[in-house]
C-alpha cells in the first residue's frame, strides 16, 4: 500500500464515532475529488476533530494499479482508493490519476 497527499477541509459530524471529516485529494489533472469517511482513515494518529485549524494535510491510503512515463519525463500513477480501505469519493469514483510526487513515499523507479 501506498499513501496520497490530500487535504482535509472540515469536520463533518461527531457521529458515527470517532467521527467524520471531509478530505480533498487533487489528480494531475486538476481534478478535485471529496471524500468523507471516519477520522481514523486519514490520520492514525487521530489528531482531527471540531476544533482543528482547516484545512490540514493529511494521507489517504491507496493501491497503485499502474505508471507510466509522460513526454515530459514524469510519471503517472494510476491508483485505486478502493484498497485498502473500499473508500470512493462523493461521486463514486475509485481509481485517479496522480503524479509520482503526491505520493508520501514513492515507488523507487
Amino acid at each position: 500500500m501506498k499513501n496520497v497527499w490530500c487535504q482535509a477541509l472540515r469536520w463533518v459530524d461527531d457521529d458515527p464515532q470517532p467521527g467524520l471529516v471531509e478530505v480533498k485529494m487533487t489528480d494531475m489533472h486538476g481534478g478535485e475529488h471529496l471524500f468523507i469517511d471516519k477520522e481514523p482513515i486519514f490520520t492514525p494518529d487521530s489528531s482531527l476533530g471540531p476544533e482543528t485549524a482547516y484545512p490540514v494535510r493529511v494521507l489517504l491510503a491507496c493501491e497503485i494499479l499502474s505508471t507510466r512515463v509522460l513526454p515530459d519525463g514524469r510519471t503517472a500513477l494510476t491508483i485505486t482508493t478502493e484498497r485498502p480501505w473500499d473508500l470512493e469519493s462523493e461521486t463514486g469514483q475509485t481509481e485517479f490519476e496522480v503524479t509520482l510526487d503526491q505520493l508520501d513515499d514513492p515507488p523507487t523507479r
